[in-house]
Protein backbone atom coordinates (compact mmCIF):
# COMPACT_ATOMS: atom_id res chain seq x y z
CA UNK A 1 0.00 0.00 0.00
CA UNK A 2 1.25 3.36 -0.77
CA UNK A 3 2.07 6.03 1.60
CA UNK A 4 -0.46 8.85 0.56
CA UNK A 5 -3.32 5.90 0.33
CA UNK A 6 -2.62 5.19 4.35
CA UNK A 7 -2.46 8.58 4.64
CA UNK A 8 -5.93 8.54 3.48
CA UNK A 9 -7.23 6.01 5.44
CA UNK A 10 -5.78 7.50 8.34
CA UNK A 11 -7.58 10.31 7.71
CA UNK A 12 -10.34 9.12 6.42
CA UNK A 13 -10.95 7.10 9.67
CA UNK A 14 -10.42 10.52 12.06
CA UNK A 15 -13.03 12.43 10.03
CA UNK A 16 -15.30 9.56 10.34
CA UNK A 17 -14.76 9.03 13.98
CA UNK A 18 -15.33 12.82 14.25
CA UNK A 19 -18.38 13.08 12.62
CA UNK A 20 -20.07 9.59 14.62
CA UNK A 21 -19.51 11.72 17.47
CA UNK A 22 -20.90 14.35 16.37
CA UNK A 23 -23.76 13.03 15.02
CA UNK A 24 -24.32 11.40 18.48
CA UNK A 25 -24.16 14.79 20.21
CA UNK A 26 -26.67 15.80 17.23
CA UNK A 27 -29.30 12.90 18.26
CA UNK A 28 -28.81 12.38 21.93
CA UNK A 29 -30.88 14.80 23.72
CA UNK A 30 -29.25 16.72 26.46
CA UNK A 31 -25.72 16.26 25.13
CA UNK A 32 -24.00 19.25 23.71
CA UNK A 33 -20.18 19.66 22.07
CA UNK A 34 -17.59 20.08 24.90
CA UNK A 35 -19.68 18.20 27.79
CA UNK A 36 -18.68 14.94 29.14
CA UNK A 37 -20.60 12.32 28.10
CA UNK A 38 -19.02 9.05 29.84
CA UNK A 39 -19.85 6.04 27.40
CA UNK A 40 -17.68 8.18 25.01
CA UNK A 41 -15.00 8.81 26.88
CA UNK A 42 -12.20 6.78 28.84
CA UNK A 43 -9.84 7.34 31.28
CA UNK A 44 -7.44 5.14 33.25
CA UNK A 45 -7.88 3.76 36.51
CA UNK A 46 -7.36 5.94 39.42
CA UNK A 47 -4.06 6.20 40.62
CA UNK A 48 -2.70 4.26 37.21
CA UNK A 49 -1.09 7.02 34.94
CA UNK A 50 2.48 7.30 33.14
CA UNK A 51 4.47 3.75 32.77
CA UNK A 52 2.07 1.79 33.50
CA UNK A 53 -1.13 3.12 31.84
CA UNK A 54 1.73 3.07 28.68
CA UNK A 55 2.80 -0.68 29.08
CA UNK A 56 -1.52 -1.84 29.17
CA UNK A 57 -2.56 -0.04 26.32
CA UNK A 58 0.42 -1.29 24.45
CA UNK A 59 0.32 -4.81 25.45
CA UNK A 60 -3.57 -4.67 24.47
CA UNK A 61 -3.57 -2.84 21.38
CA UNK A 62 -0.81 -5.27 20.38
CA UNK A 63 -2.29 -8.49 21.43
CA UNK A 64 -5.47 -7.04 19.59
CA UNK A 65 -3.96 -6.01 16.45
CA UNK A 66 -1.89 -9.23 15.90
CA UNK A 67 -4.62 -11.50 16.48
CA UNK A 68 -6.44 -9.54 14.09
CA UNK A 69 -4.17 -9.37 11.46
CA UNK A 70 -3.80 -13.20 10.18
CA UNK A 71 -7.63 -13.22 10.75
CA UNK A 72 -8.74 -10.62 8.42
CA UNK A 73 -6.17 -9.30 6.28
CA UNK A 74 -3.39 -12.08 5.73
CA UNK A 75 -3.24 -16.10 5.35
CA UNK A 76 -4.32 -18.23 7.08
CA UNK A 77 -7.42 -16.29 7.44
CA UNK A 78 -10.62 -17.07 9.01
CA UNK A 79 -13.11 -16.08 6.11
CA UNK A 80 -16.81 -15.19 7.10
CA UNK A 81 -15.74 -16.11 10.94
CA UNK A 82 -12.50 -13.40 10.91
CA UNK A 83 -14.84 -10.85 12.30
CA UNK A 84 -15.94 -13.12 15.11
CA UNK A 85 -12.17 -13.71 16.33
CA UNK A 86 -11.42 -9.58 16.29
CA UNK A 87 -14.59 -9.64 18.50
CA UNK A 88 -13.72 -12.05 20.63
CA UNK A 89 -10.31 -10.75 21.19
CA UNK A 90 -11.53 -7.22 21.79
CA UNK A 91 -13.41 -8.71 24.10
CA UNK A 92 -10.92 -10.37 25.81
CA UNK A 93 -8.16 -7.66 25.80
CA UNK A 94 -10.45 -5.44 26.88
CA UNK A 95 -11.76 -8.01 29.95
CA UNK A 96 -8.57 -8.08 31.02
CA UNK A 97 -6.94 -4.66 31.13
CA UNK A 98 -9.83 -2.34 29.88
CA UNK A 99 -10.94 -1.84 34.23
CA UNK A 100 -7.18 0.10 34.12
CA UNK A 101 -7.29 1.61 30.72
CA UNK A 102 -10.59 2.97 30.87
CA UNK A 103 -12.14 0.67 28.17
CA UNK A 104 -9.69 2.18 25.60
CA UNK A 105 -10.99 1.45 22.51
CA UNK A 106 -7.63 1.14 21.10
CA UNK A 107 -8.08 3.27 18.07
CA UNK A 108 -6.53 6.72 18.01
CA UNK A 109 -9.19 7.65 15.71
CA UNK A 110 -12.00 7.25 18.27
CA UNK A 111 -9.58 8.18 21.09
CA UNK A 112 -8.80 11.68 19.71
CA UNK A 113 -12.48 12.07 18.53
CA UNK A 114 -13.55 11.90 21.81
CA UNK A 115 -11.39 14.42 22.89
CA UNK A 116 -12.31 16.79 20.58
CA UNK A 117 -15.85 16.12 20.61
CA UNK A 118 -16.53 15.23 24.38
CA UNK A 119 -13.61 17.02 26.10
CA UNK A 120 -12.57 14.31 27.66
CA UNK A 121 -9.36 12.44 27.83
CA UNK A 122 -6.65 14.85 26.45
CA UNK A 123 -4.91 15.06 29.82
CA UNK A 124 -3.66 11.54 28.58
CA UNK A 125 -4.34 10.91 25.25
CA UNK A 126 -0.87 11.48 23.82
CA UNK A 127 -0.54 8.57 25.83
CA UNK A 128 -2.65 6.63 24.67
CA UNK A 129 -1.91 7.65 21.28
CA UNK A 130 1.64 6.98 22.04
CA UNK A 131 0.57 3.34 23.26
CA UNK A 132 -1.83 2.56 20.87
CA UNK A 133 0.62 3.58 17.98
CA UNK A 134 3.82 1.52 19.57
CA UNK A 135 1.55 -1.72 20.39
CA UNK A 136 -0.14 -1.53 16.88
CA UNK A 137 2.58 -0.91 14.72
CA UNK A 138 5.26 -3.57 16.76
CA UNK A 139 2.30 -6.10 16.25
CA UNK A 140 2.21 -5.25 12.56
CA UNK A 141 5.88 -5.88 12.02
CA UNK A 142 5.38 -8.89 14.04
CA UNK A 143 2.33 -10.32 11.86
CA UNK A 144 3.93 -9.32 8.69
CA UNK A 145 7.03 -11.22 9.53
CA UNK A 146 4.78 -14.45 10.30
CA UNK A 147 2.16 -14.91 8.15
CA UNK A 148 3.31 -12.36 5.68
CA UNK A 149 1.69 -9.47 3.48
CA UNK A 150 -1.84 -9.93 2.58
CA UNK A 151 -2.77 -9.31 -1.34
CA UNK A 152 -4.03 -5.51 -0.43
CA UNK A 153 -0.77 -4.54 1.03
CA UNK A 154 1.66 -5.84 -2.35
CA UNK A 155 2.65 -3.95 -5.51
CA UNK A 156 0.40 -4.73 -8.81
CA UNK A 157 3.01 -7.13 -10.23
CA UNK A 158 3.31 -8.81 -6.78
CA UNK A 159 -0.40 -9.12 -6.46
CA UNK A 160 -0.84 -10.54 -10.09
CA UNK A 161 1.81 -13.55 -8.89
CA UNK A 162 -0.33 -13.63 -5.76
CA UNK A 163 -3.68 -14.12 -7.32
CA UNK A 164 -2.40 -16.83 -10.09
CA UNK A 165 -0.66 -18.99 -7.22
CA UNK A 166 -4.06 -18.95 -4.57
CA UNK A 167 -6.94 -16.81 -6.17
CA UNK A 168 -8.22 -13.80 -4.93
CA UNK A 169 -9.31 -13.78 -1.33
CA UNK A 170 -13.14 -14.10 -1.20
CA UNK A 171 -13.93 -14.06 2.48
CA UNK A 172 -13.60 -12.01 5.71
CA UNK A 173 -12.59 -8.26 5.14
CA UNK A 174 -9.40 -9.29 3.00
CA UNK A 175 -12.76 -10.26 0.50
CA UNK A 176 -12.44 -6.60 -0.24
CA UNK A 177 -9.59 -7.03 -1.82
CA UNK A 178 -11.13 -9.26 -5.07
CA UNK A 179 -12.60 -6.38 -7.05
CA UNK A 180 -9.45 -4.51 -6.53
CA UNK A 181 -7.41 -7.59 -8.04
CA UNK A 182 -9.67 -8.84 -10.44
CA UNK A 183 -7.65 -7.18 -12.84
CA UNK A 184 -4.35 -9.16 -12.27
CA UNK A 185 -6.17 -12.36 -12.11
CA UNK A 186 -7.23 -11.94 -15.20
CA UNK A 187 -3.88 -11.19 -16.46
CA UNK A 188 -1.86 -13.64 -13.45
CA UNK A 189 -3.68 -16.40 -14.21
CA UNK A 190 -4.58 -19.15 -15.93
CA UNK A 191 -7.76 -18.58 -17.97
CA UNK A 192 -9.21 -22.50 -16.40
CA UNK A 193 -8.00 -20.95 -12.90
CA UNK A 194 -9.62 -17.82 -12.89
CA UNK A 195 -12.88 -18.94 -11.54
CA UNK A 196 -11.10 -20.84 -8.07
CA UNK A 197 -12.47 -19.51 -4.65
CA UNK A 198 -8.81 -18.23 -2.76
CA UNK A 199 -7.27 -20.38 -0.15
CA UNK A 200 -7.95 -18.34 2.38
Amino acid sequence: MAWASAGFYMLAQVLGAVAGAALQVLLTPGLSFGTTYDPSCHAPAQGLGGTPLFVWETLATFVFVYIAYPALFARPSYGSLGPLYVGLALFGVLSTGGAYTGFSPLNPALTFAGSLVFNCVWRHMWMYLLAQATGGGLAALLACGVYGLGPMYLSEAERAHYVALHGAPETGLSGGATGMLSGQQQAGAPVGEQGMPGSF
